[in-house]
């Protein structure tokens, strides 16, 4: 069997993505993350993922909150490191146990606070 790869996984036509946007703009959160992810591992293009990460993410994704904390850390500076711990900790309030242990949000917590020191 062959396997793709991430950027092929992840890709979407034009027709695809418009309609995914769409969709994310009404609400859907998991086409929200198909856009992000569209963007973020099929274009590796971080400033278009953003946005719709952080539709997800304010929307309550807890996998989402993770991934705008670690785009936020990315960019340095104390005030983004605040941002990421701040959505780590609603990750962490809002997520379930299952949910925070999948994401990995207390690792991602322990490792920001040695990177934003």
């Amino acid at each position: 069997m062959e396997t793709s790869s991430t950027r092929e996984m992840f890709y979407l036509d034009p027709e695809e993505l418009a309609k995914q946007m769409g969709l994310a703009k009404a609400g859907d959160n998991k086409a929200a993350k198909r856009v992000a992810d569209h963007y973020g591992l099929a274009e590796a293009n971080s400033k278009l993922e953003h946005p719709w990460v952080l539709m997800a993410a304010e929307r309550g994704d807890i996998g989402s909150m993770r991934s705008l904390a670690m785009y936020l850390s990315s960019q340095g500076g104390q005030g983004n490191c605040q941002k990421a711990f701040k959505w780590l900790e609603r990750a962490k309030h809002e997520g379930s146990p299952e949910e925070v242990k999948k994401h990995a949000i207390d690792e991602t917590i322990v490792h920001l606070k040695q990177q934003c020191r």
